[in-house]
């Protein structure tokens, strides 16, 4: 619900389709004065990242929807990716990747509104 309607009703694994089909990287890093350096170094080597929130000894991000995000093995290769600037980054203390929750939709459908979005699809 938002404003009092209805905003997505429908089984789980449909939501996650519709509005959240995507991962997000989590990084944990070891000293607060390394955030710029490895926001940086990741979107460089992340070309399809998306920060989403930068915290004193984190960073997160979402990796879009893109046509490599479809192919085959792309969790494994990003997974790859992330792990070759930990093993060479000194500031990089852990990371996780995840599918988007349930919960993550929710928030986005509550940032946005996409009832809005398909009323003006369907004028067009």
């Amino acid at each position: 619900l938002k404003g009092g309607q209805m905003q997505a009703l429908d089984t789980v694994h449909s939501l996650k389709e519709l509005y959240g089909k995507s991962i997000l990287l989590r990084v944990k890093l070891k000293l607060p004065q390394a955030r710029e350096f490895v926001n940086e170094l990741l979107l460089r080597t992340l070309r399809d990242a998306r920060l989403l929130e930068e915290r004193s000894e984190s960073l997160s991000y979402e990796l879009m929807q893109t046509e490599r995000f479809r192919s085959r093995g792309y969790v494994s290769s990003v997974f790859r990716e992330i792990q070759s600037v930990v093993d060479t980054q000194d500031e990089i203390e852990s990371f996780t990747l995840t599918e988007m929750g349930l919960e993550e939709v929710f928030l986005r459908l509550l940032a946005s509104d996409p009832l809005q979005k398909k009323s003006s699809s369907a004028l067009d």
